[in-house]
């Protein structure tokens, strides 16, 4: 339970104020049909999860925990940038 928690709350700030958030706004207000158009937002990021969760398990055993480190600490550091 800790991990969804933790998981939840960090995809919750990193999303905060994202490109995604307007654009699904701004196709709700357009379309008129904001459930419909939640409905295919919540397909897209689970698809999305999805991938990157199956691509994690068969990865994840090639790549030793420091250099998962390393690379987790590259791609923050120029998704900041």
């Amino acid at each position: 339970m800790d991990v969804l928690v933790i998981s939840f709350v960090a995809a919750l700030l990193a999303a905060w104020s994202d490109k995604t958030q307007l654009v699904t706004a701004m196709l709700a207000e357009r379309t008129q049909r904001p459930l419909l158009v939640l409905a295919g937002l919540f397909l897209a990021l689970a698809a999305s999860n999805i991938v990157a969760a199956i691509a994690g398990i068969y990865v994840g055993h090639l790549i030793n925990p420091r250099a998962a480190t390393l690379l987790t600490a590259l791609a923050l550091l120029f998704a900041g940038a």
